[in-house]
């Protein structure tokens, strides 16, 4: 083993003193050698290396600066774009309930448009059974209908039968409309003033019963019609002839006083008549006719005095009501 020297140093380690040596001695001045004129441009050489460095080193902190603040920009975009996707998510969270709920209505409703739809079909199929049902009587009663045609013929034929008698009944009667109603009226005497207007006796005589009857339409408010009946068809056609001519009878002629209002006379026509011949009327107007009137029960009208006139016994006769179809009187004579 090796021992250590008893002087860590083989110098002295006492600088100062050696300083101070030093400075009594003059130091010679050591010509440049090439050692130190290669130190001098190494050092050169590294301070130009040191300050290219620090050059670069700058202009990458400042791209490292601004690459940070441009990071930072971003960073500060993203978290407003983070913030609006973050609402959004929100919305469609918010539209993903609303819209569940909507589901779960749809589903309830959807389960009871199947209940309803399986109400309808068992409803569609009792109707079904239902029709087959009728078609079976239907078509049992077409067959019978076809089998009792005569009973039809029959019946058509009785109604017009009746009502040519109840027409019969009343081929003596006259009916006089429009005559204001007043209490304790004379009717009687309203009849005489009529027969001395148109210039025709009227006895008492020849009356044999005068009553009012009511309108067939009960909101009317035109007064009730008088139902005249004489002793004899000829003098009820005498009656009606003479007070046509007279043209235009008012209320003011036969002694009412008031608002003269014009008075009519009639056949006593069947209530099927009458709405036949307020039909008749109606169209007439409609094309332009300019004669409709009656004549023993039979409704006639008449295009111009030019024309022949046409009988009207049905409702299908209306149709031969039609500007110029009828014939006019010179094509008849020839």
């Amino acid at each position: 083993m090796l021992r250590s020297p008893s002087k860590p140093f083989s110098s002295n380690p006492d600088l100062s003193i050696e300083n101070d040596a030093l400075q009594n001695v003059s130091l010679r001045k050591q010509p440049d050698c090439e050692l130190t004129e290669s130190f001098k441009q190494f050092t050169h050489m590294m301070q130009n290396m040191l300050k290219d460095l620090r050059e670069d080193l700058n202009n990458k902190i400042s791209s490292i600066s601004e690459n940070i603040d441009l990071m930072r920009s971003d960073l500060d975009t993203l978290s407003v774009t983070t913030k609006d996707i973050k609402g959004e998510l929100a919305s469609l969270r918010h539209d993903q309930t609303n819209l569940k709920q909507k589901l779960h209505l749809i589903e309830n409703k959807h389960d009871n448009l199947q209940k309803d739809v399986l109400e309808i079909q068992n409803a569609l199929d009792f109707n079904c059974d239902m029709n087959d049902k009728l078609g079976q009587r239907i078509g049992k009663l077409e067959t019978d209908c076809v089998k009792n045609n005569k009973t039809i013929e029959i019946i058509s034929s009785l109604k017009s039968k009746i009502e040519a008698l109840e027409q019969h009944a009343r081929s003596c009667n006259i009916e006089i409309c429009g005559v204001p109603e007043k209490r304790d009226e004379n009717l009687m005497e309203l009849v005489a003033n009529i027969g001395k207007h148109i210039n025709l006796s009227i006895q008492q005589r020849d009356i044999i019963s005068i009553h009012r009857v009511p309108q067939v339409q009960t909101h009317t408010n035109r007064p009730k019609n008088i139902i005249v009946k004489v002793s004899s068809r000829i003098l009820r056609d005498n009656i009606l002839s003479t007070f046509r001519k007279a043209k235009g009878v008012t209320t003011n002629d036969i002694g009412i006083s008031g608002v003269p209002k014009l008075v009519f006379m009639n056949e006593h026509l069947t209530l099927e008549k009458k709405k036949l011949f307020r039909d008749c009327r109606e169209t007439a107007k409609k094309e332009n006719y300019q004669y409709v009137w009656i004549k023993h029960a039979t409704i006639l009208v008449r295009e111009s005095n030019n024309h022949a006139a046409i009988a009207i016994r049905t409702q299908g006769d209306i149709s031969k009501i039609k500007a110029g179809s009828s014939k006019k009187l010179s094509d008849i004579s020839k």
